[in-house]
């Protein structure tokens, strides 16, 4: 079967609009609610309390599973500051070191050529 331009983008177009599975991971659910566990925690909560809430909505979930998946965020938060620091780290270093050689290249060229 062949088919036109047309034809194939408005297949596009229907498969664009079909929408996702209910079906979500534990992982993907606490990602989609990770603000609003944040914000429960600035209000006191601690993660027992959280995942208890969480339960009675119908997420089975444990409390050290939702411990392991706001810990992660926060690890990947700090290892991304990490690497910032230390591309500006590095940045710095690499600059002051194009500084040095730039002064010692000017310092050569100050010298007097009979010298040499």
């Amino acid at each position: 079967m062949e088919m036109n331009e047309e034809q194939i983008d408005l297949i596009s177009a229907k498969l664009k609009k079909i929408p996702r599975k209910n079906k979500y991971t534990k992982m993907e659910i606490v990602r989609r609610l990770e603000k609003d566990i944040d914000e429960l925690k600035r209000k006191g909560y601690n993660i027992q309390e959280i995942t208890s809430f969480l339960q009675n909505e119908g997420l089975d979930i444990s409390a050290s599973t939702l411990r392991t998946y706001t810990a992660k965020k926060r690890i990947k938060k700090e290892n991304k500051s990490d690497k910032n620091n230390l591309k500006n780290k590095r940045k710095k270093i690499k600059k002051e070191m194009d500084q040095k050689i730039k002064e010692s290249s000017m310092d050569f060229v100050k010298e007097d050529p009979e010298e040499l």
